[in-house]
């Protein structure tokens, strides 16, 4: 479990996430268009940056502004993998020293894509995506984050890599992030938090996310609302006539376009 308690991020100046309370409990998506503030997020709770106020605590352990201990958490953000001079090969063996990886598990899924390049800066960015999260699944963590980790993959591996996630998610709390709706399908029965302007909102289960429509200003029946870009829209269940239907919605960042309900 992971308990975000009025957590503000604050980088260049610029507030990225605002006050920010959450209990994710489970297996958990959170969806929202680039720029909304969901790798900030995973940066923070990993420790990548430190929180201007609030808590931050994993499986009871506050970890708020701090490197997260071994065993806690693992994730496949790529700075965490990024050591200047060292070769990949070397960063995969001290990685699953610290971690515990189960190593014929990491070796199977790295021979779907056979890395080359003797440096993970060299590697294709799909390469980079599929190596740093296969390194987070095989970790011996009770949670994992992954921040986007289906994007730039085509669309067979992308298809094994959920398969995989899917497959960690029965025995530890996987939380990822995702821009679009496309492979809930895949996750129905996980929570779901909406990632606005550095803001959450939810959980919801994933399965109702196909039966919504985002509708402008406040409705009375609403089962959320959003503020995107000052103004205020409601998740709506059911209906065809009014708003954009949540499944046809193939990338949630073409909701920051003006003109989109227009």
């Amino acid at each position: 479990m992971i308990l975000l308690r009025g957590l503000t991020v604050v980088l260049g100046g610029r507030i990225v996430l605002s006050s920010l309370s959450a209990v994710l409990e489970g297996n958990t998506v959170i969806l929202g268009p680039n720029g909304s503030g969901k790798t900030t997020l995973l940066k923070t709770i990993v420790g990548l940056y430190k929180p201007a106020s609030g808590i931050i605590e994993i499986e009871g352990v506050n970890v708020t502004g701090a490197s997260t201990p071994p065993k806690l958490v693992s994730t496949n953000i790529e700075s965490v993998y990024m050591l200047p001079g060292v070769e990949l090969r070397d960063i995969i063996d001290m990685y699953c020293a610290v971690f515990q990886c189960d190593y014929n598990r990491l070796q199977n899924l790295l021979s779907y894509i056979r890395p080359k390049a003797r440096v993970l800066w060299r590697l294709s960015a799909g390469e980079k995506k599929w190596v740093t999260t296969a390194l987070a699944l095989c970790a011996n963590t009770r949670v994992v984050l992954l921040d986007e980790p289906l994007e730039d993959l085509d669309p067979w591996l992308a298809k094994r890599l959920m398969d995989e996630i899917k497959e960690a998610s029965r025995k530890k709390q996987v939380v990822l992030t995702l821009h679009s709706i496309y492979f809930l399908k895949e996750l129905d029965d996980w929570d779901v938090f909406l990632m606005f302007d550095g803001s959450l909102y939810g959980p919801i289960k994933s399965a109702r996310i196909f039966n919504m429509r985002l509708v402008r200003g406040r409705e009375p029946n609403a089962t959320l609302v959003v503020r995107i870009r000052g103004r205020d829209y409601s998740l709506v269940e059911g209906g065809e006539s009014e708003g954009v239907a949540l499944r046809d919605m193939a990338d949630l960042t073409n909701l920051y376009k003006v003109s989109y309900f227009e």
